[in-house]
């Protein structure tokens, strides 16, 4: 298991990778760390797909630079043409909040995501625009789709 921690200020953005692949994202302070950590090795069941919903609301003037960085993003995952990843994001009807839903085969996928230079360049330019309200992660469990997921 190994975890990366971002701090943009009192908010720590964790990730934790744990045993059999099962990926978990939050958004904590840094002291809840170890907590996360045992409720990861000891609570949970282990899957490899990972779902995750993220929402956060820009400063009115960078809305228009999010949407330009996040369809760098698209264009990238199209070229990429990777099975495993599905990602989308929308606007809502405020201008300027913005929800991310990914689907994700594996942590490798989750990597490789995270690897490309535009979603990089769109992960930092969003910390650095000033943000009006800060992500909120949900990671999800899916119950039933009419869609075949990994």
């Amino acid at each position: 298991m190994r975890s990366t921690a971002k701090s943009p200020g009192k908010i720590a953005f964790i990730s934790i990778f744990c045993r059999k692949k099962r990926l978990f994202v939050a958004l904590l302070p840094l002291a809840w760390e170890g907590v996360f950590w045992y409720y990861c090795n000891n609570l949970l069941s282990y899957t490899t797909m990972k779902v995750v919903r993220v929402q956060y609301t820009t400063r009115p003037e960078y809305a228009p630079i999010n949407q330009q960085n996040i369809a760098a993003v698209v264009a990238e995952l199209k070229t990429l043409n990777h099975p495993g990843i599905k990602y989308g994001a929308w606007l809502l009807p405020d201008g300027k909040t913005f929800m991310h839903f990914d689907q994700l085969e594996s942590e490798e996928a989750h990597q490789e995501l995270q690897q490309l230079a535009s979603f990089k360049k769109f992960a930092d330019e969003l910390w650095a625009s000033g943000l009006e309200v800060e992500p909120k992660l949900e990671i999800l469990s899916l119950v039933a789709s009419t869609e075949a997921y990994y």
